[in-house]
């Protein structure tokens, strides 16, 4: 460690693994070090970071400057409801020459407990580590894809976040997308969390 050549990146806000992390993070800081404060928001827009900002009350949009499309506040009665309206969003995105793999489907849980899975919607589920089709969306758990992004992000299973992870885990999902972000969520969900 005294010689070595590293680095150690750390958002305290998107600490879901290791609770311990500052215990660490100390001991890190014994070795001779530079230290840098990250100030500019490279890939959010100022949209998706206002949404991220109110959905987890962690202060984002100050440090973003790229102005972008709005975040598509999507409500569904059910899961009939909720198909119809992810297929009309793909079927959208192909009209428009998405490329579908710039897609990701977020979820606190794996795909096989899902909506989409009990919508029937097909996607390349990253946790299979299955060689992907680029004719179809990504999945992942919003826990399985931080530190990662992608061009449009369509949230969804948001009811399902306990509350004492709600704040990090919409933290986390709604910075993964760079240009687009769809949040899924039931009336009840939308008439508690404005955005």
């Amino acid at each position: 460690m005294k010689n070595g050549a590293w680095a150690a990146f750390y958002d305290e806000k998107q600490n879901i693994y290791n609770p311990c992390f500052q215990e660490g993070f100390s001991e890190l800081q014994l070795y001779t070090a530079a230290r840098f404060r990250l100030y500019v928001n490279c890939r959010n827009t100022v949209q998706i970071g206002d949404c991220s900002s109110k959905l987890s009350g962690v202060q984002l949009y100050e440090y973003i400057h790229e102005n972008g499309e709005e975040v598509q506040k999507i409500q569904y009665s059910d899961i009939n409801d909720f198909a119809k309206k992810v297929e009309k969003i793909i079927h959208d995105l192909k009209e428009e020459k998405v490329n579908l793999s710039d897609v990701v489907f977020l979820a606190p849980k794996q795909y096989k407990k899902s909506m989409l899975k009990g919508a029937k919607i097909e996607v390349n589920d990253l946790s299979a580590g299955i060689e992907m089709d680029k004719d179809i969306p990504v999945y992942a758990t919003i826990q399985g894809f931080k530190g990662l992004d992608s061009k449009i992000v369509i949230l969804f299973d948001v009811d399902d976040i306990r509350e004492e992870s709600f704040s990090r885990f919409m933290y986390i999902a709604a910075t993964r997308a760079r240009t687009l972000l769809y949040i899924f969520g039931s009336e009840k969900f939308w008439a508690k969390h404005e955005i």
